[in-house]
């Protein structure tokens, strides 16, 4: 599945992206900052560049995702 998780970063959302990697799913990762999507990338992730509080900024993500985390 393709994967959009918001907050993959955090404590619980690296537990959880490392698991939706680890079973083959591809996750994509909101990221406010180059080291949040470094860390992302690290745990098998694909970081999107953008912030929660613009839409505008990560819309544009969704296209073909099967699952909002």
């Amino acid at each position: 599945m393709k994967i959009l998780i918001l907050g993959g970063t955090g404590s619980i959302g690296c537990a959880v992206t490392a698991e939706l990697v680890a079973r083959g799913h591809q996750v994509i990762g909101l990221c406010r900052s180059q080291a949040s999507a470094d860390k992302f990338s690290t745990l098998g992730g694909h970081p999107w560049m953008g912030d929660l509080r613009m839409p505008q900024s990560w819309r544009a993500a969704l296209a073909g995702i099967d699952v909002v985390i």
